[in-house]
């Protein structure tokens, strides 16, 4: 059965659990897909994704690409565009907002992975060396040391900054509270499967159905 997954290419090795993570709630939404919106919205949804996902590939492989390659996928690229088109246009409003949906649980679905994988390597990288971390406080205070930069010193630099502050709209609405608790309770069964925790029934059905 074809599942809801992204494109994985060429993602570093210290990527590969954050693969797996995606991988596995992937799955997971596919089959919420299939139990609450039926086949005909799943494969909709599958069909766009593999399109996009195809288009993508197109539009990066053009940078690098001959005058000849160019051509083929600029022709592909068009056909593309036509199909992805037709299928939208195919759609009723129901569809439309079930496949509308599908996606934004998906895109939830990987902002969560991402953070937990952030956390992950982070947690890695600092049990790995016994030397502060780049970009960290303590990276930052070990420089000053390491460069005989007094607290007098370090006060002229502070002084010398200029700080404006800037107002901008937050690009996308607030988070339903039901999302993020939901996004917490996956970040800890992630958690959990990271430590070689044997899951319990119950959270094996949580890491299964949260999508859901």
């Amino acid at each position: 059965m074809t599942t809801f997954t992204p494109d994985q290419n060429n993602q570093p090795g210290k990527d590969a659990p954050l693969r797996h993570d995606i991988r596995m709630l992937g799955d997971a939404l596919g089959q919420a897909i299939q139990q609450h919106g039926g086949t005909h919205v799943f494969e909709t949804v599958e069909q766009l994704r593999r399109m996009c996902k195809r288009l993508r590939t197109c539009n990066q492989a053009l940078n690098t690409a001959s005058a000849s390659e160019a051509a083929q996928l600029q022709h592909e690229i068009a056909t593309l565009d036509q199909e992805i088109t037709h299928i939208v246009d195919g759609c009723d409003l129901a569809t439309t907002i079930d496949v509308i949906r599908a996606f934004t649980v998906y895109f939830h679905l990987v902002n969560t992975a991402e953070q937990h994988h952030r956390t992950r390597r982070f947690n890695y990288e600092a049990m790995a060396t016994s030397t502060p971390l780049r970009g960290s406080l303590a990276a930052l205070v070990a420089y000053f040391q390491n460069n005989n930069i007094d607290a007098t010193q370090l006060q002229k630099l502070l002084d010398q900054l200029s700080i404006d502050l800037v107002f901008t709209a937050h690009p996308t609405e607030a988070t339903r509270r039901s999302l993020i608790i939901k996004s917490r309770q996956l970040d800890a069964l992630l958690e959990a499967q990271d430590h070689h925790m044997d899951l319990t029934p119950k959270q094996r059905y949580s890491m299964a159905t949260h999508p859901r």
